[in-house]
Protein backbone atom coordinates (compact mmCIF):
# COMPACT_ATOMS: atom_id res chain seq x y z
CA UNK A 1 0.00 0.00 0.00
CA UNK A 2 2.71 2.64 0.69
CA UNK A 3 4.44 1.90 -2.76
CA UNK A 4 0.99 2.84 -4.39
CA UNK A 5 1.09 6.18 -2.43
CA UNK A 6 4.25 6.95 -3.07
CA UNK A 7 4.01 6.48 -6.48
CA UNK A 8 1.05 8.84 -6.65
CA UNK A 9 2.78 11.24 -5.10
CA UNK A 10 5.87 11.07 -7.36
CA UNK A 11 2.74 10.79 -10.32
CA UNK A 12 1.49 14.38 -8.62
CA UNK A 13 5.17 15.86 -8.22
CA UNK A 14 6.54 14.97 -11.77
CA UNK A 15 2.68 15.35 -13.50
CA UNK A 16 0.97 18.37 -11.34
CA UNK A 17 1.89 21.47 -13.22
CA UNK A 18 1.31 19.82 -16.87
CA UNK A 19 -1.91 18.49 -15.88
CA UNK A 20 -2.95 22.11 -14.66
CA UNK A 21 -2.29 23.55 -17.98
CA UNK A 22 -4.11 20.90 -19.66
CA UNK A 23 -6.91 21.39 -17.33
CA UNK A 24 -6.50 25.21 -18.11
CA UNK A 25 -6.51 25.10 -21.41
CA UNK A 26 -9.20 22.56 -22.18
CA UNK A 27 -11.31 25.19 -20.21
CA UNK A 28 -10.43 28.31 -21.94
CA UNK A 29 -11.50 25.93 -25.31
CA UNK A 30 -14.61 25.15 -23.51
CA UNK A 31 -14.32 21.21 -24.52
CA UNK A 32 -16.54 19.87 -21.82
CA UNK A 33 -16.07 16.46 -23.40
CA UNK A 34 -12.19 16.74 -22.96
CA UNK A 35 -12.51 18.57 -19.71
CA UNK A 36 -14.48 15.44 -18.50
CA UNK A 37 -11.56 12.75 -19.85
CA UNK A 38 -9.06 14.87 -18.64
CA UNK A 39 -10.40 14.34 -14.55
CA UNK A 40 -11.86 11.12 -14.97
CA UNK A 41 -8.81 9.08 -16.44
CA UNK A 42 -6.06 9.72 -13.37
CA UNK A 43 -9.11 9.70 -10.68
CA UNK A 44 -9.84 6.39 -11.91
CA UNK A 45 -5.77 5.31 -12.38
CA UNK A 46 -5.31 6.43 -8.99
CA UNK A 47 -8.51 4.01 -7.79
CA UNK A 48 -7.20 1.18 -9.28
CA UNK A 49 -3.54 1.89 -7.74
CA UNK A 50 -4.83 2.51 -4.56
CA UNK A 51 -6.72 -0.80 -5.53
CA UNK A 52 -4.18 -2.78 -6.31
CA UNK A 53 -1.68 -1.79 -3.39
CA UNK A 54 -4.58 -2.91 -0.84
CA UNK A 55 -4.44 -6.13 -2.40
CA UNK A 56 -1.34 -6.84 -2.45
CA UNK A 57 -0.99 -5.95 0.99
CA UNK A 58 -3.62 -8.20 2.10
CA UNK A 59 -1.54 -11.17 -0.04
CA UNK A 60 1.39 -10.37 1.81
CA UNK A 61 -0.64 -10.41 5.21
CA UNK A 62 -1.94 -13.72 4.23
CA UNK A 63 1.11 -15.12 3.42
CA UNK A 64 2.82 -14.06 6.40
CA UNK A 65 -0.66 -15.83 8.50
CA UNK A 66 -0.17 -19.39 6.75
CA UNK A 67 3.44 -18.97 7.64
CA UNK A 68 2.77 -18.53 11.59
CA UNK A 69 -0.15 -20.78 11.53
CA UNK A 70 1.77 -23.56 8.89
CA UNK A 71 -1.72 -24.01 6.91
CA UNK A 72 -3.98 -21.95 4.83
CA UNK A 73 -5.95 -18.91 6.70
CA UNK A 74 -8.79 -16.86 5.60
CA UNK A 75 -9.73 -15.00 8.28
CA UNK A 76 -13.38 -13.83 9.22
CA UNK A 77 -14.38 -10.73 10.66
CA UNK A 78 -13.16 -10.27 14.12
CA UNK A 79 -15.21 -10.66 17.45
CA UNK A 80 -13.22 -7.93 18.50
CA UNK A 81 -10.64 -5.54 17.94
CA UNK A 82 -8.78 -2.58 19.33
CA UNK A 83 -5.88 -0.52 17.68
CA UNK A 84 -4.52 2.57 19.84
CA UNK A 85 -2.85 5.71 17.81
CA UNK A 86 0.76 4.49 16.29
CA UNK A 87 3.67 6.28 17.29
CA UNK A 88 6.14 7.39 13.97
CA UNK A 89 8.41 4.53 14.61
CA UNK A 90 5.36 2.24 14.59
CA UNK A 91 5.15 2.04 18.53
CA UNK A 92 1.36 1.04 19.69
CA UNK A 93 -0.81 -1.37 20.71
CA UNK A 94 -3.12 -3.93 18.78
CA UNK A 95 -5.05 -6.91 20.13
CA UNK A 96 -8.06 -8.66 18.47
CA UNK A 97 -9.99 -12.08 18.71
CA UNK A 98 -10.67 -13.84 15.91
CA UNK A 99 -13.34 -16.90 15.50
CA UNK A 100 -11.06 -19.62 15.01
CA UNK A 101 -10.84 -20.79 11.19
CA UNK A 102 -11.60 -24.62 10.50
CA UNK A 103 -7.91 -25.02 8.84
CA UNK A 104 -6.22 -23.97 11.85
CA UNK A 105 -8.80 -26.14 14.23
CA UNK A 106 -7.47 -28.93 11.65
CA UNK A 107 -3.54 -28.39 12.05
CA UNK A 108 -3.46 -27.84 15.55
CA UNK A 109 -5.58 -30.93 16.62
CA UNK A 110 -3.46 -33.00 14.88
CA UNK A 111 0.07 -31.63 16.21
CA UNK A 112 0.95 -34.70 18.14
CA UNK A 113 0.82 -36.73 14.65
CA UNK A 114 2.34 -33.81 12.52
CA UNK A 115 4.58 -31.74 14.56
CA UNK A 116 5.37 -28.00 13.88
CA UNK A 117 8.73 -27.84 12.20
CA UNK A 118 10.00 -24.55 11.72
CA UNK A 119 6.89 -23.00 12.10
CA UNK A 120 6.17 -19.65 13.29
CA UNK A 121 8.03 -18.54 10.67
CA UNK A 122 8.78 -14.91 10.98
CA UNK A 123 8.11 -12.14 8.34
CA UNK A 124 11.09 -10.58 6.86
CA UNK A 125 10.60 -7.63 8.52
CA UNK A 126 11.19 -9.39 11.70
CA UNK A 127 14.32 -10.77 10.78
CA UNK A 128 16.05 -9.18 13.90
CA UNK A 129 13.75 -10.91 16.15
CA UNK A 130 14.03 -13.96 17.96
CA UNK A 131 10.61 -17.22 17.69
CA UNK A 132 9.53 -18.91 20.94
CA UNK A 133 8.23 -21.87 19.00
CA UNK A 134 4.40 -22.90 19.12
CA UNK A 135 3.97 -25.06 22.61
CA UNK A 136 0.41 -26.34 23.98
CA UNK A 137 -0.61 -24.64 27.33
CA UNK A 138 -0.23 -24.79 30.23
CA UNK A 139 2.15 -21.67 29.44
CA UNK A 140 5.35 -21.46 30.78
CA UNK A 141 5.42 -19.48 33.94
CA UNK A 142 9.64 -18.61 32.73
CA UNK A 143 8.11 -16.13 30.24
CA UNK A 144 5.60 -14.15 32.40
CA UNK A 145 7.23 -11.43 31.83
CA UNK A 146 6.64 -11.36 28.17
CA UNK A 147 3.04 -12.64 28.61
CA UNK A 148 2.12 -9.50 30.96
CA UNK A 149 3.85 -7.16 28.22
CA UNK A 150 1.60 -8.44 25.83
CA UNK A 151 -1.45 -8.36 27.77
CA UNK A 152 -0.86 -4.60 28.10
CA UNK A 153 -2.09 -2.96 31.44
CA UNK A 154 -1.83 0.89 30.23
CA UNK A 155 -4.15 -0.85 27.14
CA UNK A 156 -6.64 -2.06 29.65
CA UNK A 157 -6.88 0.88 31.88
CA UNK A 158 -8.01 3.11 28.53
CA UNK A 159 -9.81 0.61 27.08
CA UNK A 160 -11.96 -1.27 30.08
CA UNK A 161 -13.40 -4.03 27.37
CA UNK A 162 -9.67 -5.60 26.93
CA UNK A 163 -10.12 -6.50 30.50
CA UNK A 164 -12.55 -9.42 29.68
CA UNK A 165 -10.79 -11.03 26.95
CA UNK A 166 -7.64 -10.82 28.59
CA UNK A 167 -9.02 -12.67 31.51
CA UNK A 168 -10.32 -15.20 29.05
CA UNK A 169 -6.64 -15.47 27.36
CA UNK A 170 -5.30 -15.87 30.48
CA UNK A 171 -7.73 -18.70 31.22
CA UNK A 172 -7.02 -20.59 28.27
CA UNK A 173 -3.12 -20.64 28.69
CA UNK A 174 -3.94 -22.44 31.77
CA UNK A 175 -5.11 -25.87 30.37
CA UNK A 176 -4.25 -27.59 27.76
CA UNK A 177 -5.98 -27.79 23.99
CA UNK A 178 -4.74 -24.46 24.13
CA UNK A 179 -1.50 -23.32 21.80
CA UNK A 180 0.98 -20.07 21.51
CA UNK A 181 3.90 -18.71 19.57
CA UNK A 182 5.39 -15.33 19.67
CA UNK A 183 7.97 -12.56 17.73
CA UNK A 184 9.87 -11.25 20.45
CA UNK A 185 12.15 -8.33 20.20
CA UNK A 186 13.55 -6.98 23.45
CA UNK A 187 15.91 -3.97 23.95
CA UNK A 188 17.29 -4.38 27.36
CA UNK A 189 16.72 -6.83 30.38
CA UNK A 190 12.79 -6.43 29.45
CA UNK A 191 10.23 -7.27 26.91
CA UNK A 192 9.83 -4.47 24.20
CA UNK A 193 8.71 -5.57 20.83
CA UNK A 194 6.38 -8.77 20.67
CA UNK A 195 3.59 -10.48 18.31
CA UNK A 196 1.76 -12.77 20.08
CA UNK A 197 -0.44 -15.66 18.87
CA UNK A 198 -3.10 -17.74 20.90
CA UNK A 199 -5.24 -20.78 19.17
CA UNK A 200 -7.67 -21.55 22.06
CA UNK A 201 -9.51 -25.05 20.58
CA UNK A 202 -11.60 -25.55 23.57
CA UNK A 203 -13.74 -22.09 22.95
CA UNK A 204 -13.31 -21.80 19.30
CA UNK A 205 -10.88 -18.06 19.53
CA UNK A 206 -7.76 -17.02 18.00
CA UNK A 207 -5.93 -14.19 19.62
CA UNK A 208 -3.16 -11.91 18.02
CA UNK A 209 -1.23 -9.26 19.78
CA UNK A 210 1.30 -6.39 18.36
CA UNK A 211 3.18 -4.65 20.97
CA UNK A 212 5.83 -2.17 20.20
CA UNK A 213 7.52 0.74 22.55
Amino acid sequence: MIWAILVLLLAMVVGGIPYLIVIVKTCRAKDWRKLKRVIAYPAVGAVVLLGVGRFSDYMVYRRNMERVFDTSVTMTRPIFKYNSERGFNGDGYSFAVYPLPDSIRHRFEEADRRPFKGAPERPSYRDHWKTYPWHEGPFDPAWKEHLDFALSRLDSDKEPRLEPYFSSLRSALGRKQTWYAFFYHDPGDHPGNIDFFVVDLESGHLYQINHNT
